[in-house]
């Protein structure tokens, strides 16, 4: 007998076989059947069922997810390329409806357009990390580090409280 396919992670990959009796046995536990009765039906146990249901609503969530994602990613590169056209542009800069050149008459560039641009940018490639998970979470928290210092605090004021009660100090 063969063993299941694993993924890069070393889990097992799920058949379709699988993914038809997790399906089905959700669809039983929808109908209203306990997760006795889901098993009887499918001839597994009562724990397999249940799992069977969990693992059936964990891909019905993950699917659309992964779904909203891709769009979501595809909306952040559209806008992404529209600001890196306008950061490449050259811009001129106008003063009251007239293009601003020099004494030689060449136009005067302006340089906004083009920070403006490379702004929405970085906003943009924030949106994308956090939509990728691709940010470090911060090492410790503004609340942790209070939280560390108020039991410094109190461990000194114990310490302080039980060297008072020592007899001889």
């Amino acid at each position: 007998m063969t063993e299941p396919a694993r993924n890069g992670q070393g889990n097992f990959i799920r058949g379709p076989e699988k993914v038809d009796h997790d399906a089905r046995a959700a669809q039983l536990r929808g109908q209203g059947l306990s997760y006795r009765a889901v098993a009887r039906e499918l001839g597994v146990s009562v724990s397999s069922a249940h799992q069977a249901v969990a693992r059936a609503f964990r891909d019905t969530l993950t699917e659309p997810a992964e779904q909203a994602r891709a769009v979501e990613l595809a909306r952040l590169e559209d806008a992404h390329d529209a600001a890196l056209a306008v950061l490449l542009r050259e811009h001129v800069t106008v003063s009251h409806g007239r293009i601003v050149t020099d004494d030689d008459g060449t136009p005067i560039l302006d340089d906004a357009p083009a920070l403006q641009a490379i702004d929405r940018i970085r906003a943009l490639s924030e949106s994308r990390r956090k939509l990728l998970g691709l940010d470090a979470p911060s090492r410790v928290s503004v609340d942790a580090e209070n939280i560390g210092r108020e039991i410094g605090d109190l461990l000194t004021a114990l310490a302080q409280s039980a060297a008072d009660d020592q007899p001889g100090t």
